[in-house]
Formats: structure tokens, sequence, C-alpha cells
């Protein structure tokens, strides 16, 4: 979409409903933003055409999946390591991840629905699985593509993992929204978080993991020719988007900012009834108390218990 030829892109007319996916990344390059660093089109780009312009909520506001596509028209689907036979394109292209429920038989119209309901995203080379998922107050939200509800007042928690094998080729994860980019930090192999300040989350964020592109094709086997400045490759998973609201997200009647330590749990609240022996701070009054049949001796402190 971001490139001036064969001609610019004109979001005004564009229709989600019939197009519910953007294609991020393809043998013209990375349509992202007009001042991307990864692989930028090789023609000039119209700031007014790019993924984020149709992303932004101050401009266009759509929900937009992501894809990959090659753009070769040569019926190679599946392929970014074809030789160049004299295509003066920079960029070999991208392809498409679907992620399809377990339960879910495989078939094009599964296929097709994971594009529609945004369950896709685009890779420029490296067919390596991930999974973003958003968290607030011990609730979880949703994961990608999803709109979900945040409310105000609470942190925003997000986690991205890849299959341990996998983790061994990425070299970084970040977040990125409207002239905003955030480094995840690794906690786990193959996991990497970052929790989002109260009233700072975004109206939408979506993970880029980056790829030691070298070491993933040597891994497979195969030089792969695919073009770009440098062997680093790249995952763009679908966005997810925040809808602020002053909900109880657990229903439980109190809201994280007013004292729910768990607002993914209703059975977890100031009011709550403590339990002798589930080692919970039921009550949310940061005590846990021991296996006592009053709960009412023996109190350990959260600090107490998890100490060094």
């Amino acid at each position: 979409p971001a490139l001036t030829a064969p001609m610019p892109t004109d979001w005004g007319c564009h229709a989600p409903e019939f197009s519910p996916a953007v294609e991020i990344y393809s043998r013209h390059g990375n349509s992202e933003s007009a001042d991307m660093e990864y692989d930028p089109p090789f023609l000039e780009v119209d700031p007014d055409g790019t993924v984020q312009s149709a992303l932004d909520p101050n401009l266009w506001d759509y929900k937009l999946g992501f894809v990959g596509g090659t753009d070769a028209h040569d019926t190679r689907p599946g392929s970014v390591c074809a030789p160049e036979n004299g295509d003066p394109n920079r960029y070999r292209g991208g392809l498409t991840i679907s992620v399809i429920p377990s339960e879910v038989e495989y078939s094009r119209a599964a296929l097709y629905d994971s594009i529609i309901d945004r369950r896709s995203y685009a890779t420029s080379g490296p067919l390596i699985p991930a999974v973003a998922n958003y968290y607030s107050g011990g609730a979880y939200l949703g994961s990608m593509g999803e709109v979900v509800d945040l409310p105000r007042g609470q942190p925003l928690n997000i986690v991205v993992q890849t299959p341990d094998y996998h983790s061994q080729f990425v070299t970084g994860v970040v977040l990125k929204s409207i002239n905003q980019e955030l480094s995840m930090n690794q906690i786990d192999i193959g996991e990497w978080a970052l929790t989002i300040a109260p009233e700072q989350a975004p109206a939408f964020l979506y993970p880029v993991v980056k790829v030691d592109g070298e070491a993933w094709y040597n891994d497979q086997g195969f030089h792969c020719a695919d073009g770009g400045r440098d062997r680093t490759e790249r995952l763009w998973l679908s966005p997810t988007w925040f809808e602020p609201t002053s909900g109880d997200l657990d229903g439980d009647g109190v809201k994280w900012v007013d004292g729910d330590c768990d607002d993914g749990d209703p059975s977890r609240h100031p009011y709550a009834i403590e339990s002798c022996t589930n080692g919970i701070d039921d009550d949310c009054d940061h005590r846990i108390d021991t296996m006592d049949d009053d709960c009412d001796v023996d109190e350990l402190t959260l600090s107490e218990i998890y100490q060094p």
C-alpha cells in the first residue's frame, strides 16, 4: 500500500468489510510507516498510504489484520527464496501465517476465516509460530486481532511467545503503535513480556519479532537469497485494539483500582472470606494465612513468604 507508483493508496476508498487485512510486506518492501528502517520500499513512499496511516485512530482508524505476499504472479506459493532471474525488485516478498484453532479442521474456508478474524500475521520469510496475549490486573483480555476492554487506571501486560526451539533464532521483540516502539524483556526461553503503566496504553499495539535470518536459513539447510540490506528478518503480528472502560473485569463488584488484587478471579477481592487452606491472598490484604482453622494466627506477609 505505501508506494507512490504505480499509484498511491487512497485509504478513503478502502472497504474493511471486503479487505479485512492489509499487506504489510511484499517484494516491494515494508509498507509499515513512512520512516521504516527495515527493508524500506525502493520506490518513493506515500506517507498517507502506509499501514500505520490506515490504523491511526486520528486518521482512518481501520481495524486490519496483517498479511504478506510475494506479488510475483508466477504461482510460487510458500517460498521467498527463488533465484533472481532478472527480477528488478529488491526483495523476494513475504508470506502469511494463518492461526486456526486446533479444534477446527483445516480447510480453505478455515484459512479464509482466520484472515477475516485477523488471526493471521506476516513474515518476511521465516515460518516461526508466535502468539501474543494481553492481560490486566490478573485478567486475560485477549489475543492477536481482537478488540478488548481495558479498564482505565489499570496496567496492560503483554506476553509474546514462540516455541522453545524457534526461540534460538529470535533476537528481540518490540511492540509498535503510532510513532511508538517499546522493547520487550525476555523472561524465559521463548517468552517476552512488558507492562505498560496505567493510562499509557495506546489505542492499539502489534508485536514485531526480529529473527536472525542467516541462522534460520542455515538451520533449514539452505541459503535464502530473499533480498534486503541485511540478514535480519521480521514477523509482524496483527494488532490488538484497546477500548477504555471503567468496568470490573471479573464481575465481583470491585475494580482493580479499588483494591481488587486479581481482576481475573471473582473469588478474590477485598471483601472475600479468607481461606485457610489454599495459600492464596483471598481478601487482597497482602497477607497469606497459614493452614490454621481460624485463620487468625501465624499470618505471614507476602514479603516474608517470598523473601530470597
